[in-house]
């Protein structure tokens, strides 16, 4: 056997690099990024060397290497001398670099890639480099708080702006150059103190991209200041504009006080002004630009509209001083501020801009008293003395201005009807009903009892209030009989998991801060999948709210950035009717305005709510933990495992499930969280645990549980899951743990996932590999002087000893236990010996096609090849060629695809995958998988969200494919990085042969000594993208569709109408980009139209034929069956197929541009009335069940979703299933697909022994595809 050469696979690069960063020298380096990733942070206040030692920071050398080697800073001081490794890479006379800033590297910066990335660095500089002593030392420094983007926080040091206008003006070497001596030194201190008082530090530099003074201009905008030559001294002085003055004491100017006339008053008309200033500011932590914003609501309310003005503030370091800059302009930009022109005789002469004055003419203007600040004094041009101010209404006195005879101008009637918008209606739990309901009346309310709780987003600025419009189930028309207030809400900024304590939000909708406070109750989600929190604190700066979890009677649950977040307590609304568990009632809720009244009843939408018996459940119980020797203390969510042998003695484990006591009578409305100890319990309270295996069959049952913990056991887990029966090494199990009482269950459960594993063999299998020489052409012989040539012989022996037994000897000895199996294999060197691999043929899509730089208008075949399990197979080259080619055409050798095999089933939209077996036993790991990477399980591709270990979180139906049930055993190609692929391209419709020929270390293989297989090419990337987020009245698709009423009377069937809405998809545009299957707010692709086809299926013994009642093609995401139309379709089908009262329609959904279809498609079943239903004669006749798939995770796949049988049922409720699952590879001809049947269990493979069967080596290729080609 050969010894492998090394190869070279790529480079590092090595460069001395010299680099200047500004004018020197400065306080401080602290952080050094290249390519906007942290090589170095911390603190160099003078000439230093450092190592950066980060050779990984760009991936390593499987990404493009880092930055290794030394780092020499020179701050550039005035005896400075530059760094030994730059003199000795720079040769003859060089400069010391004195006055600035350089630093140079020398080492590593990339390897793979030869081209160096940006470097960049963050410097202070407040006490170095003035021109002298440093003018006022004390204020210079302004400490602040900035902020990282995940919100953590970062010292940042701020320059007092008063000492930056002082050293632009004297600093000899870049500024003005002024002497000291010309500056009112106690007015600068005075300014100073104050700026330092108010935090007001600055960040900012001079590029010189603009004039001197231009810089200067634009600090004094910043803080707002005048800066001027004092009349009285003769030198430069500088005046804060504040409200720091009197208004009582200041000089007033009228007709007999100076006053000579006022030659200028405009007035800018309300509807021009500004009611939203937006500023903008920049981050120096993050070295990004952010914007706060800041509202005039009043104003916004008299125009209509938003008037926006946006203004750069580039020295703004925090959020914080951003807003008290946006408060400073809105006040003077959303105020009728009027300009003035006055003209005074010389009692004016002490005025000086900056100055505050009065001024009074009620009997020309109609002034009585307006507060002026002067902005500029002209005397010079003046020929009779007279002193010409100019100024505006200072923002500060705005309030103390009074006008007489002032007109309002005409005012802007905003639109005075009344809208909806966002909607949230729930049953009332027991904390709220509390709160709400006097105690007289809620020591009545009966267990069967419930009410609604309503809560609507406001509308407009005018809506007040809404109306309630309820029509329970039996009553024929709305009635108007409740009311409630708007209810603010936000949306979650962040995602969060299930007992993270701080979130962002953004979109909010608070009027004022008494709309939030903390202590308060917050609800996340919707009516169906909601968690009741506690605000404990509120940062509306930063936009977090710190929460505590799970409140009232529900859990904690992880929810997703843009679920909403209603601000519920003391908002909201009911009719205040009670209504049977059982019932559903259907509600309208109906905004109004003072002028344009309530909404259209008939054109609300219709919100529907089933009571479930919410008030009187016990609460959930609190703080879950699972703990077990080996893996510790975990929470409930977190995966705990059970193996037969841990610790010393080799003991089996046993998870032991510990909780608190919720009381509901005790709790009242209290918002208890999740994390707090004992309360109660209730009298009467147990608790139940449900075990599930990994087909969703409910094993166990363990009621009447009345402490706080329960142990189960390894025997347990074993005999529920019967692990010791099946090939795999172990099974997965879920235990739901909930309340009992008075035969209802608790209203929220908790989920506790398990794995138990095999008892450890007690077997001891012998691997003997022997290789011996034999004879060729001739006989061995034997002697001393016997030579043994010829080829290698490879001989390979399996023994299996007994079990639990040693075996014994003479002559009535019994060998128990396993037999002994012998297995031996010999070749000479010119035998071929071709192994079994395991392959699959794919259609490249689209998006793998850019991913690989490949051409991607023509079709093409990747090959996913598992690595042989004898792992004495090191590589293969790729063969492939047309059907209707006689030659194959090779492509080289290439890489072995990472493959796992689904550990259990995952439903339609599960986003957690784990895989049991993989790659890594046969030298081929799996943890090249990265976040974003497409993988491929069945025909579904679903993009890589996060990884730990073995589970995976997934995004749904990416690309041009949907999401599909998958059952365990699937095999989960991770070929998004290691795939082969054809460099041929195809036809359309051509039939490509894929051939892997293994490289062997005996005689050569040709493609003719391994099977070939087929692929049918169907032109998939020219395909448009199926729609996503596919729902029908508002469930997703594979939920069965309900164009009928829950309650219909099948003698009278009637139809109800039914909405498809869909969102859409653009090859084009999203490229490279992997969304998955929930994605919105993406254009749709030019052309692409949706086919929407209804209709049914006639089979006969010997044929089917689909008959179609309705086809059409639309532009729009979104489609609507009416009332009618479904009563005309259904009585059709419903005579053809012999189903009265009820009949199954098969619906269909594609996307279409130019002829072609998507790649996948939609398929979904859809009830209709049908004939009225014969006496005697069953309903829906041709209705197919509803499948029953497997859910390892829940019988009921919404944990949130209370157990909708009665009380008392003992929890048995059957599991909630999935329906169709589109054919991946559809027929124009044919738009409906049928459901998927589960696959037939995959042959034993036992150990992974090479050669186990002749047709494949692995378990799970069993289930491949039959890609064989005919005749071969």
């Amino acid at each position: 056997m050969g010894k492998a050469k090394n190869q070279t696979v790529g480079y590092k690069y090595y460069m001395g690099i010299h680099m200047g960063m500004g004018r020197g020298p400065v306080d401080e380096l602290c952080e050094i990024k290249v390519g906007d990733r942290q090589a170095w942070q911390g603190s160099l206040t003078g000439n230093a060397r450092i190592n950066i030692s980060k050779p990984d920071l760009f991936g390593g050398t499987k990404g493009e290497g880092g930055i290794d080697g030394t780092f020499d800073l020179m701050m550039g001081g005035a005896s400075q001398v530059k760094a030994s490794k730059l003199a000795a890479m720079l040769s003859g006379d060089q400069p010391e670099f004195r006055g600035i800033v350089t630093a140079f590297f020398d080492g590593m910066i990339c390897a793979m890639n030869p081209y160096p990335k940006k470097w960049a660095f963050r410097v202070r500089r407040v006490l170095q480099g003035w021109d002298g002593a440093v003018w006022y030392p004390e204020k210079a420094k302004i400490s602040l708080t900035g902020r990282y983007a995940d919100g953590g926080s970062r010292e940042v040091i701020a320059m007092n702006p008063v000492h930056i206008i002082y050293e632009a003006l004297t600093n000899r070497g870049w500024g003005l150059g002024r002497d000291r001596s010309l500056f009112l030194d106690a007015a600068w201190k005075a300014a100073a103190d104050k700026v330092y008082e108010e935090k007001f530090g600055l960040c900012i530099r001079w590029g010189r991209q603009d004039t001197l003074m231009s810089f200067v201009q634009t600090v004094i905008d910043h803080i707002g200041c005048a800066v001027y030559v004092d009349k009285f001294t003769g030198k430069f002085t500088i005046k804060m504009i504040r409200d720091d003055y009197d208004a009582d004491s200041l000089p007033v100017f009228d007709t007999d006080s100076g006053l000579l006339q006022i030659t200028e008053a405009t007035n800018a008309s309300p509807f021009n002004l500004v009611n939203e200033i937006i500023v903008t500011g920049f981050n120096p932590v993050t070295n990004e630009t952010f914007q706060v914003r800041q509202h005039n609501l009043a104003l916004i309310q008299t125009q209509g509209a938003i008037n926006s003005d946006t203004r750069d503030y580039p020295g703004l370091p925090t959020p914080e001083l951003a807003l008290r800059i946006a408060q400073r302009d809105l006040k003077a930009a959303s105020t009728n501020i009027r300009r003035f022109t006055i003209v005074c005789d010389r009692r004016a002469w002490h005025t000086q801009p900056g100055d505050v004055i009065k001024i009074r003419d009620p009997q020309s203007r109609g002034i009585e008293t307006v507060i002026l600040r002067i902005g500029n004094v002209e005397e010079s041009g003046q020929t009779d003395g007279a002193i010409k101010l100019t100024g505006v209404q200072d923002v500060f006195g705005a309030d103390l201005n009074t006008f007489a005879d002032v007109q309002p101008p005409g005012h802007f009637e905003p639109p005075a009807e009344p809208d909806i918008a966002r909607t949230l209606v729930y049953e009332a739990p027991y904390a709220e009903l509390v709160r709400f309901i006097p105690e007289g009346e809620f020591n009545t309310i009966k267990a069967m009892e419930g009410y609604i709780r309503a809560h609507a987003e406001k509308p407009t600025p005018i809506c007040m209030a809404f109306d309630l419009a309820v029509r329970p189930q039996g009553q024929a028309d709305f009635v108007v009989n409740g009311n409630g207030d708007f209810t603010p809400l936000a949306e979650l900024g962040n995602q969060i998991g299930y007992l993270d304590t701080q979130l962002t939000y953004d979109k909010e909708e608070f009027e004022d801060e008494d709309d939030i406070y903390v202590g308060m109750s917050l609800l996340i989600g919707d009516r169906d999948t909601h968690e009741i929190v506690r605000l404990d604190a509120w940062d509306p700066v930063q936009k977090t709210f710190t929460i505590a979890r799970g409140c009232m009677d529900t859990i904690p649950q992880r929810h997703f950035g843009g679920e909403l977040i209603w601000a519920i307590e003391d908002n909201g609304g009911s009719d205040w009717t009670r209504y049977l568990s059982g019932e559903t009632v259907e509600m309208k809720i109906l905004p109004w305005t003072l002028r344009g009244g309530r909404f259209p009843i008939d054109d609300a939408p219709i919100d529907e709510l089933t009571f479930r018996h919410r008030f009187i459940r016990p609460y959930a119980p609190g703080h879950v933990l699972t703990t077990t020797t080996a893996g510790g203390q975990k929470r409930w969510y977190e995966n705990q495992d059970l193996r037969y042998d841990v610790g010393p003695t080799e003991v089996p484990d046993f998870i032991v499930i510990t909780w608190t006591h919720r009381d509901r009578p005790v709790q009242q409305d209290k918002l208890i969280d999740h994390e707090q100890g004992d309360i109660g319990p209730e009298p009467g309270t147990t608790y139940r645990l449900r075990v599930f295996n990994a087909k969703g069959e409910l094993v166990r049952t363990e009621t009447g549980i009345d402490g706080t913990q329960f142990i189960y056991t390894y025997a347990m887990a074993s005999a529920d899951t019967k692990v010791e029966e099946g090939s795999p090494e172990s099974a997965a199990g879920t235990m739901f743990l909930d309340a009992m009482r008075s035969g209802y269950n608790s209203w929220m459960y908790y989920t506790l996932p398990f794995t138990v594993h095999k008892k450890p063999p007690q077997t001891a299998n012998v691997a003997q590999l022997a290789m011996a020489t034999a004879g060729e052409d001739t006989e061995i012989t034997s002697g001393e002087d016997a030579d043994i040539s010829g080829g290698q012989v490879a001989q390979l022996l399996m023994s299996t000893a007994q079990e639990d037994s040693d075996i014994v000897s003479g002559d009535d000895a019994d060998i128990y236990g396993a037999q002994l199996a012998q297995m031996a294999t010999a070749a000479g060197q010119s035998t071929k010996l071709p192994p079994i691999v395991d392959f699959y043929l794919y259609e490249a899509p689209y998006l793998t096609l850019l991913r690989d730089g490949r051409n991607s208008s023509r079709s093409q075949m990747l090959a996913f090849v598992a690595r042989p399990s004898d792992r004495t197979t090191d590589g293969f080259d790729f063969f492939s060629r047309d059907s209707a080619e006689q030659n194959w055409t090779t492509n080289g050798s290439q890489p072995w695809t990472p493959w796992g095999v689904l550990k259990g089933f995952i439903q339609h939209l599960g986003n957690e995958l784990e895989v049991d077996a993989t790659s890594d036993t046969d030298g081929v790991p799996i943890d090249t998988l990265q976040p974003n990477d497409i993988i491929l399980v069945d025909n579904e591709l679903l993009v890589v969200q996060t990884i730990n270990g073995k589970r995976i979180r997934v995004g749904r139906g990416s690309a041009d494919t949907i999401p599909a049930p998958h059952y365990a055993g699937a095999v989960v190609w991770l070929f998004d990085r290691q795939h082969a692929a054809s460099n041929q391209l195809f036809a359309d419709e051509a039939t490509a042969l894929g051939n892997v020929r293994p490289h062997a270390f005996a005689e050569p293989l040709l493609p003719a000594d391994m099977p070939t297989k087929q692929l049918k090419m169907q032109y998939r990337p020219k395909r448009p993208y199926p729609p996503g987020l596919m729902l029908a009245n508002g469930l997703h698709w594979y939920e069965r569709v309900r164009g009928i009423p829950d309650d219909m009377d099948y003698t009278a069937p009637e139809g109800k109408a039914v909405t498809l809405t869909w969102a859409h998809r653009n090859r084009i545009s999203q490229g490279q980009t992997a969304y998955d299957h929930l994605a919105s707010g993406i254009a749709p692709e030019n052309g692409v139209r949706y086919r929407v086809w209804v209709g049914y299926t006639v089979s006969t013994q010997t044929s089917s034929s689909k008959v179609t009642l309705f086809e059409t093609e639309v532009e729009d995401a979104g489609i609507t069956f009416s009332k009618a139309q479904l009563e005309l379709w259904g009585p059709r089908a419903g005579y053809a197929l012999k189903s009265g009262g009820v009949v199954a329609l098969q619906v269909a959904v594609n996307a279409v541009r130019d002829g072609l279809f998507n790649w996948q498609g939609y398929g979904m079943t859809m009830l209709a009335p049908s004939y009225p239903l014969p006496p005697g004669e069953k309903p829906g006749t041709n209705v197919p069940p509803e499948p029953n798939y497997p859910n390892p995770g829940s019988p009921d796949p919404n944990p949130n979703n209370p157990d909708p049988q009665p009380p008392g049922d003992g929890g048995t409720t059957d599991p909630t299933p999935d329906p169709e699952n589109p054919d991946p590879n559809p027929d124009p001809e044919v738009p409906d697909t049928d459901p998927p049947e589960p696959p037939e269990p995959p042959e034993p493979d036992p150990d992974n022994v090479f050669g186990w069967s002749n047709m494949w080596d692995h378990g799970w290729a069993a289930a491949l595809p039959d890609q064989s080609v005919t005749g071969e």
